[in-house]
């Protein structure tokens, strides 16, 4: 007889913004946000669990990763238990 597969996580935490809901799970997590982003304002980050880093960069839009390509990197590089 088979064994059953442990439990899944607890469902996603609701956060206090609409839209954007972050899982509980033991993971770190880091979102990165330009500043001047009319689609997915960086406010949508607000009210997240201790185990997000968010970073809002200046003078970006909806896309920082190609507007701030360097800050970007340097996040992601600097970013979990590598760094």
């Amino acid at each position: 007889m088979a064994s059953e597969a442990p439990a899944p996580p607890s469902p996603a935490a609701p956060s206090a913004s609409p839209g954007l809901r972050v899982h509980l799970a033991l993971i770190a997590v880091q979102l990165i946000f330009g500043a001047d982003d009319r689609i997915i304002p960086a406010s949508h980050a607000a009210g997240l669990p201790g185990n997000v880093k968010v970073h809002v960069l200046p003078a970006a839009g909806h896309v920082p990763q190609m507007e701030k390509a360097g800050d970007v990197n340097k996040l992601i590089g600097s970013f979990g238990p590598a760094a």
